[in-house]
């Protein structure tokens, strides 16, 4: 699941480690993080830890939270020698959300405008 590196290039997101930009050699590895409560909420979390072969202090290693039961990532943290990125859902609120945001705001008018552009699905 690899995610783009940033404009800016500071933050680089995904559980992968582009091997066409490095000189070294990964051994990645998968494991359990536990459980995890958030907002509320379990989240059970895995760990993947990317070591280089040839340098082994080099590191990088992304945790993720999941909820199978609200497909939901509750937090991800990634961790290497130079980068340390974390996020985490914050104020979740289960259930109906306000009905109020649905509502047609009073003073709502339909007015039709003309298109500057002619249409004719006839026309070939």
């Amino acid at each position: 699941m690899p995610f783009p590196i940033s404009i800016d290039s500071r933050f680089a997101f995904g559980d992968t480690i582009d091997d066409a930009n490095s000189s070294h050699h990964w051994n990645v590895t998968t494991e359990s993080g536990g459980k995890r409560v958030i907002e509320g909420v379990e989240f059970l979390g895995t760990r993947i830890r990317h070591t280089a072969e040839d340098h082994p202090n080099l590191v990088r290693t992304f945790d993720y939270w999941n909820s199978e039961a609200l497909k939901l990532t509750g937090a991800i943290s990634i961790l290497g020698l130079q980068e340390r990125y974390t996020a985490q859902v914050k104020r979740l609120r289960q259930g109906e959300p306000d009905p109020a945001h649905f509502q047609i705001p009073s003073g709502y008018r339909v007015i039709d405008i003309p298109s500057p552009f002619s249409f004719d699905p006839h026309s070939h």
